[in-house]
């Protein structure tokens, strides 16, 4: 997309939200409007992403997760799809900053630590790799918490992200599903055909909300689904019109907890069964839109294992396993074991630690409580499993307890992933060791082919890329180019790198569009296949071809001077820096290692190469500062600063009579630097010196 069709979008997307044109918006009015600008070219893209792989009836992944520690989306997004530099530009133009609008917009609050982020993480490289991934959450109205310190104790607050983070998410309410709590469990026999039914229970309401996710150079976009509850009726006229107005708003608010806060106490019952409620509402609305979603594509469950893939991320989503089987079983009329066999096919599980946390049990009472037809079937697996292990293990109740699903009055979930899913995962070589050696030893040992390990990764692109560009670029020229061109000499290929002559290229013609480089190098390597083309061009004249290079380099050559511009060459650091650049570069210093062989050093580093290492160094030594800093005067015109311990403190006071770019400071400003500073300290002593200007003030001050 151009700057110009993105200026034209973002136009279109503020006069549509807030009536008013980018020039008379607010600055929060504009990181609204550049938000659904750019989430709505993700749903384009999102379009037909979805078209191409139901097209091509591609194998979807679906990723469960109590939480995703995604960040922040606006500049993630941006920086994607390759629009940073033109939005920024536009946004410069318009007299705002990128960088203001990025810091009103919250941290999503869907995460908490390493598991979130790891979730997350795979988001992007799926993206980034353009397999089709859907993840699945909650929608936490108010995150984890917000904390503070006050007199010495931590607060916490509630979360409010949504505020600034809602543009983001696009809500469905018509693909909204039915989560059942509670209530009785009626099993008949009809016929040959097992039968259940569910009465009295607690209908919540699951309404997903999309929060799209796009890869780094990937036409691919993924989403991550978020659900949020609520009541089907969510108001009793007759309660408020009795002057009960708590009861007429009691259940809805019930049900609205589920998805308030990420991780609630649990160290009371109530505690734990929002915990269970909110875990049983994720998988069991995700489960509902993938087969409601399958359904749709191939009209049938039986290939469900071909063409899905849902993993377990942690035990919190373990309720994926009877949940599938319910719907298998009692929503689509298949028997126990083909039932048995889709879920187990179909579902994979990842261990994240050996703690508690991660070997979730829920007491028998509430389990059946909450869900009892979840519970039902916990028993027949745990039953089916009982009847396996006395077969294997015989005379080993020890083992069988230990193995068991329910035992102890307790439901495990993680031996309920155990006992079903067909693949098995850690998350670095030694957990997944200390796994199959301890804790899961058993199972391990009941069937080795269902483990194996998968090392935790980062999107480094989010991290890197983002907050030091610079880093990064040389680590993909050094690095990357490098490494890619001597696996490329190996094989006798050419180099993978940046040639300087594009810089000069681009310079001249002002075209920087990759479908030009991309046609250009097409006509290259067509033209390579026809011999009179490349004689055509042998005939070239040397002189023009010098001519040509003495632009393309002497374009390469003001391009660097350019960036000179912004150097600050009074400075004697930097003037000695490029001064050492220059004399070694151009002079010619190359520097020559090991034996010479027919009159040639096995190593050489050529002057451009040596120029570069002396810059680098010869910075890094300058750049070292000593401990104190030389004290200093301020004079008259000039910015009032306080230096020490390599800190520069300016006060914000504008006084009359001085010009807008200056800063002066009055007496009471320069004593709280020092006291900053803690120059007021036996063993230091510093001098700052304050002279005011004649109009701004009529008298001066030492300390």
């Amino acid at each position: 997309m151009t700057k110009e069709n993105l200026l034209q979008h973002l136009q279109e997307c503020c006069d549509r939200l807030f009536g008013c044109s980018l020039e008379m918006a607010t600055e929060k009015q504009v990181y609204r409007a550049v938000c659904v600008a750019v989430r709505e070219l993700l749903e384009d893209d999102r379009r037909a992403f979805v078209e191409q792989t139901r097209a091509e009836q591609r194998k979807q992944v679906y990723y469960m997760s109590m939480e995703f520690l995604v960040g922040t989306s606006l500049r993630n997004n941006l920086y994607n799809m390759g629009l940073l530099e033109p939005a920024g530009e536009i946004l410069h133009d318009l007299g705002f900053s990128l960088e203001s609008l990025c810091a009103l917009e919250p941290d999503a609050g869907l995460g908490n630590g390493g598991l979130g982020r790891l979730a997350s993480c795979y988001m992007d490289a799926a993206t980034g790799l353009n397999y089709p991934v859907t993840g699945f959450s909650i929608r936490y109205e108010f995150g984890i918490f917000r904390q503070k310190i006050v007199d010495g104790w931590q607060m916490e607050f509630p979360d409010n992200w949504l505020e600034m983070g809602d543009v983001w998410l696009h809500t469905r309410k018509d693909d909204a599903v039915e989560v059942r709590f509670g209530g009785q469990v009626h099993e008949w026999m009809d016929g040959d055909k097992f039968k259940t039914a569910q009465t009295g229970y607690q209908s919540v309401i699951a309404v997903p909300h999309d929060l799209y996710i796009s890869g780094y150079g990937s036409k691919a976009v993924n989403k991550l689904t978020l659900w949020s509850a609520s009541m089907p009726q969510s108001f009793d006229m007759n309660a408020f019109s009795r002057g009960d107005y708590v009861r007429a708003l009691e259940q809805n608010t019930m049900a609205e907890a589920i998805s308030k806060v990420l991780y609630p106490a649990d160290d009371h019952i109530n505690g734990k069964r929002l915990r269970l409620r909110q875990q049983y509402l994720l998988v069991s609305s995700s489960l509902q839109s993938i087969l409601n979603e399958h359904l749709k594509n191939y009209h049938t469950l039986d290939n469900l294992a071909d063409k899905v893939a849902v993993h377990i991320n942690d035990t919190h989503p373990a309720l994926c396993v009877p949940e599938l089987m319910r719907l298998l079983v009692d929503e689509h009329d298949y028997g126990w074991e083909r039932a048995w066999e889709i879920t187990c096919a179909t579902l994979s599980y990842t261990n994240h630690t050996v703690m508690a946390e991660a070997l979730e049990r829920w007491p028998v009472s509430l389990f059946q409580e909450q869900l009892p037809r979840i519970y039902s079937i916990c028993q027949e697996i745990n039953r089916r499993l009982m009847e396996k292990l006395q077969r294997v293990y015989p005379n080993d109740p020890g083992k069988w307890n230990y193995m068991a699903v329910i035992a102890n009055d307790e439901v495990r979930m993680a031996n309920l992933c155990l006992t079903c899913c067909h693949k098995i995962n850690g998350v670095s070589q030694l957990h997944t060791d200390i796994l199959e050696k301890t804790i899961f030893r058993d199972y391990y040992n009941l069937d080795h082919s269902r483990f194996l390990n998968i090392t935790n990764g980062i999107a480094y692109r989010r991290w890197l890329c983002q907050s030091n560009p610079a880093l990064s670029g040389y680590l993909q020229t050094l690095i990357g180019d490098g490494f890619g061109t001597t696996v490329g000499t190996i094989f006798g290929c050419c180099p993978n790198t940046t040639y300087g002559e594009s810089i000069g290229c681009v310079a001249i013609t002002k075209n920087a569009s990759i479908y030009t480089i991309i046609g250009a190098a097409v006509i290259a390597i067509i033209i390579a296949f026809f011999s009179p083309f490349i004689a055509l061009i042998e005939t070239i004249p040397v002189c023009v071809l010098g001519g040509v290079c003495l632009a393309l380099y002497g374009f390469i050559a003001v391009s660097g001077l350019k960036m000179l511009q912004n150097v600050d060459l009074g400075e004697s650091k930097n003037l000695f820096v490029v001064s050492a650049i220059l004399i070694t570069g151009i002079g010619g210093l190359a520097l020559k290692f090991g034996l010479a062989t027919k009159g040639k050093a096995i190593i050489t580093i050529t002057n451009i190469a040596t120029a570069l290492i002396v810059g680098i160094l010869t910075n890094v030594i300058l750049s070292i500062k000593t401990k104190k800093e030389k004290q200093g005067e301020v004079k008259d015109g000039e910015s009032i600063a306080v230096v020490g311990e390599g800190v520069t403190y300016d006060t914000d006071d504008k006084l009359p009579g001085v010009r807008k770019d200056e800063v002066v400071a009055d007496s009471e400003a320069v004593d709280e630097a020092v006291e900053e500073l803690g120059l007021e300290d036996e063993d230091k002593t510093a001098t700052v010196e304050f002279q005011a200007v004649e109009e701004a003030k009529d008298e001066s001050s030492d300390k």
